[in-house]
């Protein structure tokens, strides 16, 4: 079983978006993947953004439950992808780890689509639903590849 973390700075907004966008995405394509999100600078236990919440559930996804976690070098050596929301988050995975080059890709240049996800922490509702939406969109192109067998970059 691959497995697929998302990773953003919190924890509490993007990642754990993705990760649900990712999960509901991979269960209706019966894709048998893991997925998971950390935080580079996540504190243990935060709860995920109300707001965050708010536009999952009005997507038909619960994650209010969710709990912020920081990336640990075991989720590193366990990813078989790591999709980072921008590419500073790739930088500290490159750096944190050198062996975690070849599975750390930015979400955007893994789904073909070269820009980084904006944070929309403290933001109003709009922000955390045009995120979530292109989260949708890149998470779906993602899917396509994984189920066509891609792995890396070519």
């Amino acid at each position: 079983m691959k497995h697929v973390l998302f990773l953003c700075s919190g924890n509490t907004c993007r990642s754990p978006m993705a990760e649900a966008i990712a999960r509901d995405i991979f269960s209706k394509n019966e894709m048998d993947i893991k997925v998971s999100s950390r935080g580079i600078y996540a504190l243990q236990g935060e709860s995920v953004s109300k707001n965050a919440a708010l536009v999952m559930n009005n997507m038909g996804i619960d994650i209010s439950s969710h709990t912020a976690k920081r990336i640990a070098f075991t989720d590193i050596d366990e990813a078989d992808f790591i999709f980072t929301m921008t590419k500073s988050h790739k930088e500290f995975i490159e750096t944190m780890l050198s062996y975690g080059v070849n599975k750390a890709f930015t979400i955007g240049e893994y789904s073909g689509h070269d820009k980084d996800i904006h944070d929309p922490f403290g933001g109003d509702i709009n922000h955390y639903t045009v995120c979530a939406a292109e989260l949708k969109e890149l998470i779906t192109f993602i899917a396509d590849r994984l189920l066509k067998g891609a792995e890396g970059l070519n």
